[in-house]
């Protein structure tokens, strides 16, 4: 894995981190359990890897799973670049 693009906690306990970073020349989207111990510090296996172009899906089903839940209901209507 190359070095991170970004990286941001969007928990803290436990860690989840969410970064970019490149892959055989793909970006990819990784939210991921990160550790902190004598041996090792960093992302672990227990987390997914999103290609990047596929992200927006990715939040939009994500959000689709939060509406049927809770019946609030937020709605990804544009996107910009």
């Amino acid at each position: 894995m190359s070095d991170m693009k970004f990286s941001t906690t969007v928990l803290s306990e436990p860690e989840i981190r969410v970064y970019v970073s490149e892959w055989e020349d793909q970006q990819k989207l990784h939210i991921r359990k990160f550790v902190e111990t004598e041996k090792y510090t960093g992302p672990t296996k227990q987390g997914v890897a999103v290609p990047i172009d596929n992200v927006v899906e990715l939040v939009q089903g994500i959000l689709d799973v939060y509406a049927d839940e809770t019946g609030v209901r937020i709605v990804l209507d544009q996107v910009s670049e």
